[in-house]
Order: C-alpha cells, then sequence, then structure tokens
C-alpha cells in the first residue's frame, strides 16, 4: 500500500468513527 493510500483509509475511518458517536449523542441526549 502506499503513503497516501494508508493516510487516506485512516480519515475515512476517523470520519466515520466522527459520524457514529455524533449520531449516538444526538440519539441519546
Amino acid at each position: 500500500m502506499r503513503k497516501i493510500d494508508k493516510i487516506t483509509a485512516g480519515m475515512n475511518i476517523i470520519a466515520l468513527a466522527i459520524s457514529i458517536v455524533t449520531l449516538m449523542i444526538l440519539i441519546f441526549k
């Protein structure tokens, strides 16, 4: 894997995690 691909994958995972956390906060507010 190239370095750029790893960074992109990492950012996608972080974005997904933030989305899930935001969703949980909105649901359990």
